[in-house]
């Protein structure tokens, strides 16, 4: 028996911001304008990612962390300043060197941040 799969694709705002010191990317990915969003790493520059979280209306609910190397994390900081309460997730291998991560980043379990579901994997 044949079935017929239908997929819905959906569009997904990503925006970039990168370290020229480091060559190294920070981003904000977000479900919908008005909607929710994740940073990924927070190398910096981190200031235009911030301006169009409110420009855009987005409320941030997670900041998701690939290692703890300098080039991903030096702007964290800057980042909790604003959003002191957003959970800061690593992996629980990079996690005890990262003092401001506050969870884990666990394989296998989805992370939800309005419509968007991002599964990690371990690298």
């Amino acid at each position: 028996m044949l079935r017929r799969l239908t997929s819905t694709l959906r569009a997904v705002i990503v925006e970039r911001s990168m370290n020229e010191d480091f060559l190294s990317n920070t981003y904000l990915v977000a479900d919908e304008p008005g909607g929710h969003a994740v940073m990924i790493d927070a190398g910096g520059p981190v200031a235009p990612l911030l301006e169009y979280l409110k420009r855009g209306q987005l409320t941030l609910t997670h900041v998701l962390l690939t290692h703890h190397h300098y080039d991903h994390v030096a702007e964290l900081g800057k980042v909790l300043e604003q959003y002191p309460d957003v959970p800061v997730l690593a992996h629980e291998l990079e996690r005890e060197r990262i003092r401001l991560a506050t969870g884990n980043l666990t394989p296998g379990e989805t992370i939800h941040s309005g419509t968007l579901e991002i599964e990690p994997i371990h690298t």
